[in-house]
């Protein structure tokens, strides 16, 4: 049974992946999800294992770096019910020594993470306001806040991105949409990931991430931000709880997390 209201996840593929995580929580929640990526064979399957929960699914495939296919991604998440939440999680990333890039590479990057971004907001806020509000979230990583040798394109568009969505949260914050760009630093247990590293889970041990089935009814919980609380959510990760150490800056906290040691889930509570 939905409640009446929609929430696009931009940036789905597999169904152990982030985006599709992320699209169980809305579903179970009783939003009807839309989801949108390029592949439109895992897109297919991500929706149809989604459905056999009794949620209701609606698929998109395009890319959301295209000016057109975003204002499509909305006006399809609009028609199913009010649209409340609008997620970016859309973009690859693909390692390399920097001297072996083509400007083609560094441009691909920043299309996908930073131009997405871009195209999604210009296309969601005007709807969220005409609605009196909503929230849009950009997913981000640690390679938002530093770059790290053989990962430049990818660090800088992630950087591009976080800076996108603190502007947008300045200014549409006081209009009443809040804006949030989440940092999720570590390892995601799916098909991306142990793609690329095929003995990573037994080399590193059961590994607890956003995708698991164990992971508490409860996703997240609120952090307040200069006083006003519900500003902006700390992404669940099972681990100690925030210290005043691991905050780096005024606007952020951090959780470490029992998957990796360096496994961090970022909020910048800017929102």
């Amino acid at each position: 049974m939905t409640n009446g209201r929609s929430a696009l996840v931009a940036g789905v593929g597999a169904y152990n992946g982030l985006g599709a995580a992320i699209a169980r929580r809305f579903a179970a929640e009783g939003y009807v999800v839309c989801i949108a990526g390029r592949n439109g064979e895992k897109l297919a399957d991500t929706a149809a294992r989604i459905r056999e929960t009794g949620a209701q699914v609606i698929s998109i495939v395009g890319d959301v770096s295209e000016a057109t296919d975003a204002e499509r991604f909305i006006a399809e998440a609009a028609r199913a019910g009010r649209l409340d939440a609008i997620i970016h999680n859309a973009g690859s990333n693909r390692p390399s020594p920097f001297l072996d890039l083509e400007q083609a590479d560094f441009e691909t990057h920043w299309r996908e993470h930073t131009l997405g971004g871009f195209q999604i907001a210009k296309h969601a806020l005007p709807l969220l306001l005409s609605n009196g509000g909503g929230t849009l979230a950009f997913t981000g990583a640690s390679g938002s806040l530093r770059g790290k040798a053989n990962y430049a394109p990818f660090a800088v568009a992630k950087a591009g991105l976080r800076a996108l969505a603190q502007s947008l949260a300045r200014e549409f914050s006081p209009k009443g949409v809040h804006v949030a760009h989440v940092v999720i630093d570590g390892g995601i247990d799916g098909d991306r990931l142990l793609s690329r590293a095929p003995d990573l889970r037994s080399s590193a041990g059961p590994m607890v991430c956003l995708t698991s089935t164990r992971l508490p009814t409860h996703s997240g919980i609120c952090i307040p931000s200069n006083g006003a609380p519900g500003r902006s959510s700390l992404t669940y990760v099972p681990g100690p709880k925030p210290s005043d150490r691991a905050c780096k800056l005024p606007h952020e906290s951090a959780v470490k997390s029992k998957v990796f040691p360096i496994c961090q889930s970022w909020t910048d509570m800017i929102g």
